[in-house]
């Protein structure tokens, strides 16, 4: 058994080098050119330190720029425990969920080329999902049954962008809406999958919604719907279309659904919090013993929307910078200032979203509200999302400014220094606009 209590030696000279190398491409600015206290950044340092050498994290990768200019670049700890490799800032992350905002720009940028309204029914361009039926069920005399009833309208592109079309994750759906996911075989985007994203997508369609499209939040599998939307309106496989109209013009040459087997020690193994607080492996889990595998395993036919890509801290903070920019970098701009405001504005009305107060959603980002409990003092209109290894974004277009942290540990402790710790020492090092 491993202890979460656990000391990583620091590779001082080692990691400077890296620095300096990735410096290159991502110039590191001095924090006070950008209203930020160098001295109040550094406290972070220690933070990050004890949050690894507690075992809450394995390794870790964070960035915070502002104003266009990297201020904080830092890796540490390791990326394989059980090998000793250390964590570097070329290190690749399974991005899990934070593909889904990729795929939401690859399908607004189509939209801006007018080949679809996003009131369009999903069914004119998938005809799988012609005639959705929603499962109703109702409670009588202390029984439950469940009947079939047809949707009370059509699923819309939008539908799919909000997760208010009713279709959810097979992980997190239980009952018999559980059980027709698992008797339709269907997937989560991760682990090795034998298959396309056009199958998978008629196996979803085969199932009933859990309600009326528009009449719930419900994070799932729309975003898996979207990727095959995209093949179909371009012509071209998902992984194709983001590669050579987003990947290749952002310069994000380590972002790819798939890579050769060789790549596999460029990867940081994922780790989980089992029930007696240790780290385990996370493909020490038979249910999930591909998950940590499959970006440099199998077929590689799968291209999941919501789930499957793999990137770095370094090509992710170009696709925030791109947005944080309106669309554009280095010459090359995926969408228009219009589009980029549009999408990172409330589209889910006032419809619950995951029990946070003040909260609300996107086209694919997470939205901090007035009274957004969760978000410490991040700035109203912060958008962003994350992923289950444990990675996560934010782009604050009021401070201009984005975070990044990229983990590949499931635990409370990651969550706690992702989603608070880390990003309030952030907001603390401003003072100056």
């Amino acid at each position: 058994m491993t202890s979460r209590r656990q000391t990583y030696p620091l590779v001082v000279a080692f990691m400077l080098c890296v620095a300096a190398a990735f410096a290159q491409s991502t110039p590191i600015a001095d924090p006070t050119s950008v209203g930020m206290s160098a001295e109040r950044l550094a406290r972070i340092d220690p933070v990050l330190s004890r949050a690894v050498e507690d075992g809450d994290i394995v390794g870790v990768v964070a960035m915070v720029a502002r104003h266009g200019s990297v201020v904080y670049l830092r890796a540490e700890g390791l990326a394989d425990r059980e090998a000793e490799r250390p964590m570097e800032l070329s290190t690749r992350f399974r991005m899990a969920s934070m593909t889904k905002p990729i795929t939401s720009v690859a399908v607004m940028m189509l939209f801006e080329e007018g080949a679809f309204l996003l009131t369009d029914p999903v069914s004119d361009y998938l005809p799988e999902f012609s005639n959705p039926y929603v499962l109703n069920s109702v409670e009588e005399d202390g029984a439950e049954t469940h009947t079939l009833v047809p949707a009370e309208r059509p699923i819309t592109i939008h539908h799919l962008l909000t997760h208010t079309s009713g279709i959810a994750y097979p992980i997190f759906s239980g009952g018999v809406i559980g059980d027709l996911y698992d008797n339709a075989g269907l997937w989560d985007g991760l682990g090795i999958i034998d298959s396309t994203i056009e199958e998978g997508v008629r196996r979803i369609a085969s199932v009933p919604l859990n309600h009326h499209p528009g009449d719930q939040f419900t994070y799932g599998l729309s975003i898996d719907v979207l990727g095959r939307l995209i093949e179909v309106v371009s012509g071209m496989s998902f992984a194709d279309f983001l590669r050579v109209r987003m990947f290749e013009p952002l310069g994000m040459d380590d972002t790819a659904f798939h890579v050769d087997g060789d790549q596999a020690a460029s990867f940081a193994t994922p780790y989980e919090e089992n029930d007696d607080g240790d780290m385990a492996l996370l493909d020490s889990d038979p249910a999930r013993s591909t998950w940590a595998r499959y970006p440099f395993e199998g077929p590689g036919t799968y291209f999941s929307g919501g789930a499957g890509l793999s990137s770095t801290v370094h090509d992710y903070g170009r696709f925030c910078q791109a947005l944080l920019n309106g669309g554009e970098l280095d010459g090359a701009r995926i969408l228009s200032p219009r589009t980029v405001a549009f999408m990172t504005t409330n589209h889910i009305r006032d419809l619950p979203f995951g029990g946070e107060s003040g909260a609300r959603f996107g086209l694919g980002f997470h939205l901090a509200g007035p009274q957004s409990s969760t978000h410490g003092i991040a700035s109203e209109g912060t958008y962003g999302w994350g992923g289950y290894y444990g990675t996560t974004f934010s782009i604050d277009p009021a401070e201009d400014m984005f975070l990044i942290v990229l983990t590949q540990t499931q635990s409370a402790g990651a969550g706690r220094f992702n989603g608070g710790l880390f990003p309030n020492l952030v907001y603390q090092a401003i003072v100056a606009d």
